[in-house]
């Protein structure tokens, strides 16, 4: 005589029984569920082919988007590190003038002391006070770029030739 226990298996490892909890709606555990959540679970094994292509098309624009912001920042980068060198360039040559190592009176040019990419010109014109001048100083990019930068700069100077009159003559 055969024991019951030998032959007992493991409730949830024999796959007839499997199969017929399945049709039932059971839980291989032994919990009741409602066959229709059990049946939507077993069906929905992976994702359908629209699914992956619209995560695709999405992912791809978004690639796409990333990489234009990406341009957009390089370039605005490559224009601000331009301006700042025109900005101390012109600054430079602003000093040299007030120094009074650059004539002001001559409408001085040339390039930039420790460059050859940038060249300047210095202009004067007689300020609204006598004795008092408006000293333009442009510097641009001359390194054969497509679109050279300019950038003036404005200051008011006195006038090294001015003399005042003698208010007691």
């Amino acid at each position: 005589m055969k024991s019951l226990s030998g032959n007992r298996q493991k409730r949830g490892s024999d796959p007839d029984l499997l199969r017929r909890l399945h049709k039932s709606g059971a839980d291989p555990s032994g919990s009741r569920t409602s066959s229709k959540s059990f049946h939507e679970l077993s069906k929905r094994r992976g994702l359908s082919l629209l699914e992956v292509m619209l995560s695709i098309a999405i992912l791809g624009s978004s690639l796409v988007v990333i990489g234009q912001l990406i341009g957009n920042g390089y370039r605005s980068a490559a224009e601000a590190r331009l301006r700042t060198a025109a900005t101390i360039h012109c600054d430079s040559v602003m000093a040299e003038v007030a120094a009074g190592s650059i004539s002001v009176n001559s409408g001085a040019s040339g390039n930039v002391t420790g460059t050859d990419e940038w060249s300047y010109s210095v202009a004067a014109l007689p300020g609204v006070q006598p004795g008092l001048l408006s000293v333009t100083v442009t510097v641009t990019q001359t390194g054969g770029a497509a679109n050279p930068l300019s950038l003036s700069v404005v200051r008011f100077m006195p006038d090294p030739d001015y003399e005042p009159e003698d208010p007691l003559q």
